[in-house]
């Protein structure tokens, strides 16, 4: 949670310091996104065939690699380098830290658990920033990266010592390669057609079609596989895509906003680092004090109601974000960053509680995988699509107004036809047909 937060606000100063291309800014956050979304489900089905500790360690393990590479990093390939690394350990973690602390304790102690869990993840969300700020401007951006390092150490003790081993006995022992391959490359060709669009003009299009072309490979490869990583027939239930569609808008639209007004703030607006993190907590500090009241608050509104209207605030506050970022200053937007932290706290949660309720208990496992990498999948995408229309606009500053006003309508586009989609698939009557698996849950992002 801390890196989803801390490293975006780092950019403008690693920028500075190692001299980033405009393409290599935006690949510091997506190398390690592509990594998360094409990995996280087979990091989940390794856990289940080889055991959820065996792998979660190794991912830490992996992930402690990427970020000494980072910390220790003097270009912009061995940064990049870096990130890749730690997607790949941190999908891992993704994957099978919930499950691996609601399994430690008994039944009757697992809501107390996952309760402690997720409010954890929650303040390592809202802190980052300043967390961050102050780390950048007392002692260099390199220790955002190396404070990470003893929390790594010490969780690896801790499982290793207290967290007992478990597996599902009834998973599938193959891995789906080919699709991993597949979707793999398709993610990667895209991303990269989209981020390189303004250097490479038409030639983009070639690897543009070349992923789209894996990515249609993939979804084949999944219809004749006997283990998929991606069980397309969830999409089937209205309810389940409904609530699919909803995530996607939303992680995809934040990890767009943290990506550019963390750059806006500093480059702009001229605010230090440690000011920016500051000015930028109302997105991310409501998720401490609602997110523990979000599920009272879908079983009394309901489902399609809460996520349609959360992202209806959600695309007025990132209009008004794009319009009053222009010609204003902090003044005008922090009503607009306050409105979207509100707004996504509220559907934090409620996106996969809803869309895990919508399935049958013995679908639990599949469903979040597949919604996780759905979440992941939809912030690199986005990010890339924002990016490209950001520097082919951009001809002045990196952090340029209104080119960041400009990448900011897409997510306004993405997150209106999210409100529509939701609207029309998640049934208004949408309950809770079983109590939600608690240890399948990920509410990450």
């Amino acid at each position: 949670m801390l890196d989803s937060t801390e490293v975006v606000l780092a950019l403008p100063v690693i920028d500075k310091d190692l001299g980033l291309s405009e393409a290599g800014l935006q690949w510091v956050q997506n190398a390690y996104l592509l990594m998360l979304a094409a990995t996280v489900i087979t990091c989940g089905r390794l856990g289940d065939i080889l055991g959820r500790r065996r792998v979660y360690i190794g991912g830490v393990l992996i992930f402690s690699i990427g970020t000494l590479v980072a910390a220790l990093s003097t270009g912009e390939e061995m940064l990049i380098g870096a990130r890749l690394i730690q997607g790949i350990g941190g999908s891992a973690m993704f994957a099978l830290s919930l499950a691996i602390a609601s399994n430690a304790f008994p039944p009757e102690r697992q809501a107390t658990a996952v309760g402690i869990w997720a409010a954890i993840s929650s303040i390592g969300l809202g802190i980052g920033p300043l967390l961050g700020g102050v780390l950048v401007d007392s002692i260099g951006w390199q220790w955002i990266f190396w404070t990470y390092l003893p929390f790594c150490a010490a969780a690896i003790v801790i499982i290793r010592v207290f967290a007992p081993e478990t597996r599902d006995e009834g998973s599938s022992q193959r891995i789906d390669v080919q699709g991993l391959i597949a979707v793999t490359l398709g993610l990667a060709l895209v991303v990269l057609a989209l981020v390189e669009s303004e250097v490479w003009g038409a030639a983009a299009l070639v690897p543009f079609a070349g992923g789209l072309a894996s990515l249609y490979a993939f979804w084949v490869i999944e219809h004749r596989v006997e283990a998929p990583l991606v069980d397309f027939s969830l999409f089937d239930n209205a309810a389940f895509l409904g609530a699919s569609v909803a995530a996607l808008a939303l992680v995809g639209s934040y990890w767009t906003v943290m990506f550019y007004e963390p750059q806006f703030l500093q480059g702009s607006l001229g605010y230090s680092v440690i000011a920016a993190g500051a000015l930028i907590l109302p997105i991310t500090l409501p998720m401490i004090f609602i997110s523990p009241f979000t599920g009272r608050l879908m079983e009394r509104v309901g489902a399609r109601r809460l996520l349609v209207s959360g992202l209806l605030a959600c695309a007025a506050a990132t209009a008004a974000i794009a319009l009053l970022g222009r010609n204003h200053g902090y003044g005008a937007v922090f009503v607009p960053f306050l409105v979207y932290g509100i707004s996504l706290a509220l559907l934090y949660a409620p996106v996969s509680s809803a869309a895990m309720a919508a399935l049958p208990r013995a679908k639990a496992g599949v469903a979040a995988g597949v919604l996780g990498m759905v979440r992941l999948m939809s912030g690199a995408l986005l990010l890339a699509a924002s990016g490209a229309i950001f520097q082919n606009l951009n001809d002045g500053p990196k952090t340029s107004a209104d080119a960041v006003s400009a990448a900011l309508i897409v997510l306004l586009v993405v997150l209106l036809l999210g409100a529509v989609i939701t609207f029309r698939f998640l049934p208004a009557s949408a309950k809770h047909e079983h109590p939600p698996r608690i240890e399948h849950h990920r509410f990450h992002f």
